[in-house]
Formats: C-alpha cells, sequence, structure tokens
C-alpha cells in the first residue's frame, strides 16, 4: 500500500471535514499544514496557505490535481 501525506488548512471546517471523509476509504496521514514540518516536503506556509497538497510515491500534487489524486485512490470517478 502506497503511503499518502494530505497537507490541508487544519483551520477551514470544510477542509477538516472533506479529509474526514477521505479517511473512511482511504488511509492517508493527515497534516494541518499550520503545525506540520512543510520543508521536509519542500512547501511554504504561503504555498499550503492557497491549495491542498498531496505528497505520494515522490510526486507532490497541487490544488485539483491532489484532490483528483485522492479520489481516484478513494475509489471514486474522476
Amino acid at each position: 500500500m502506497k503511503q499518502i501525506t494530505v497537507i490541508f488548512d487544519g483551520e477551514c471546517e470544510f477542509c477538516k471535514q472533506s479529509v474526514t471523509w477521505i479517511q473512511h476509504k482511504l488511509k492517508i496521514t493527515a497534516l494541518p499544514f499550520q503545525s506540520a514540518d512543510l520543508s521536509a516536503f519542500n512547501l511554504t506556509r504561503e504555498q499550503c496557505s492557497k491549495q491542498v497538497y498531496v505528497i505520494s510515491e515522490g510526486k507532490t500534487y497541487g490544488g485539483a490535481d491532489a484532490i483528483a489524486f485522492l479520489l481516484k485512490q478513494r475509489g471514486n470517478k474522476v
């Protein structure tokens, strides 16, 4: 099973609920950008304040690409 890390806005209620929904069918590591070590992912607070990021198998997906990746991994049709 591939490791999937999601970096999201931990202060946004929609973001938090979306992560919970994803976790019902997909094992992910969810990290609020406000408390994550972003340098480990080569990301900045400014970048993460604008969109969600997904890191999996050495690739980084941002924004709509991140959401599409998660939905596909979850089993939804994209």
